[in-house]
């Protein structure tokens, strides 16, 4: 059973529940119905655990649905993607599922060429800036100066956007 399996178990189950409250008032007369969905819900929960426990040693892949990715709350200000895979990372159950690192969403925008370069500092490309990704100049502890990528409001939902994508080829590079 894959996380796609758990969303649509997850989806019949809250159909069965609206089912129910919709048949409260007539208990009675339905008794027979609600104790079939009260049976099939069991079995769905049944399944549920088994599954957590079938993969307790083992941690699903980074995936947030398509419904989940519109309740994370985006940064209003410029920030790193460090930082950033820590708001995606908030959105998750990483007691099953594997956190993203924010080496793993760089990867991903080097493969669509949205930054480049090798160890290190990543230089922004054209396509980078066009999607809202910009360098900042900082100064260390030391007085040395340093650069850091930056992830304004348009940046982050891209990746918000394209999580779906980034996760089957962060998914299939492990392979």
């Amino acid at each position: 059973m894959n996380l796609i399996e758990i969303e649509e178990i997850k989806e019949k189950l809250n159909n069965l529940i609206k089912i129910i409250k919709s048949n409260n008032n007539i208990i009675i007369e339905k008794e027979n119905v609600n104790s079939q969905l009260l049976e099939e819900i069991y079995e769905i929960i049944e399944e549920y655990i088994e599954f957590l426990r079938m993969n307790h040693q083992k941690k699903l892949s980074f995936y947030i649905s398509s419904k989940d990715r519109k309740k994370i709350k985006i940064s209003k200000i410029p920030i790193s993607i460090s930082k950033f895979s820590y708001i995606l990372n908030n959105n998750i159950n990483d007691n099953i599922m594997k956190k993203i690192r924010g080496s793993e969403i760089t990867d991903w925008l080097m493969s669509k060429g949205y930054l480049k370069g090798d160890l290190g500092v990543k230089e922004i490309t054209e396509e980078g800036i066009k999607i809202g990704i910009f360098k900042e100049y900082r100064l260390g502890k030391e007085g040395e100066k340093y650069s850091v990528n930056l992830y304004n409001i348009q940046a982050q939902k891209f990746i918000i956007d394209n999580l779906g994508e980034m996760c089957s080829y962060i998914k299939n590079k492990k392979n």
